[in-house]
């Protein structure tokens, strides 16, 4: 889901400079310039 977000985006011709997530998958697939890994906090932010 966030993957096609971050396409489509790209495809309207936005540079993503930063990713920001929780979980491993929130950096699958790139499509942004820097990633920004935060703690899970036990899954209090889920």
């Amino acid at each position: 889901m966030k993957l096609g977000c971050r396409k489509q985006y790209e495809g309207k011709g936005y540079t993503l400079i930063a990713n920001v997530g929780n979980r491993s998958t929130d950096f699958e697939g790139g499509h942004y310039d820097k990633g920004f890994k935060l703690p899970d906090y036990d899954g209090a932010l889920s």
